[in-house]
């Protein structure tokens, strides 16, 4: 019974190891979820991958405008700045002009989830309809 058990357990974890292995990004996408290194305005290697490719959604959609979400500072604390002008680098590097970039204060929920003092959320906002 407990060799049965410890291949049932052994099976749940590969199943969960593969449901959590990262999907393609859908060129379609228009939310992205980045975090930092925990206190920091530096972005994880991944992060920095996924605004790459939030960078190559706001293009191919010829997006209106792309809202880049940040944690506002705790006492004690200076990070907004420097995380929004860390995304702001990569996306302006990956092509996406400036002029469409504007930065908003991460909703108090937003602060509120595991990790929600160290990411941002990167929305593309498409057109109005008909343009």
């Amino acid at each position: 019974m407990r060799r049965f058990l410890s291949l049932v357990a052994v099976a749940m974890l590969a199943a969960g190891c593969q449901t959590m292995a990262p999907k393609a990004p859908a060129e379609n996408q228009d939310f992205f979820l980045v975090f930092f290194r925990p206190a920091s305005a530096q972005l994880t290697e991944p992060a920095t991958e996924i605004v790459r490719q939030a960078a190559r959604n706001a293009l191919s959609q010829h997006v209106a405008r792309v809202e880049i979400s940040v944690p506002a500072d705790a006492p004690g604390r200076s990070l907004t700045e420097g995380r929004f002008t860390a995304i702001q680098n990569v996306l302006s590097a990956s092509g996406v002009a400036p002029e469409l970039l504007q930065r908003l204060s991460l909703s108090a929920m937003g602060m509120q989830l595991p990790g929600g003092a160290d990411r941002a959320e990167i929305k593309l906002v498409p057109p109005p309809a008909g343009m």
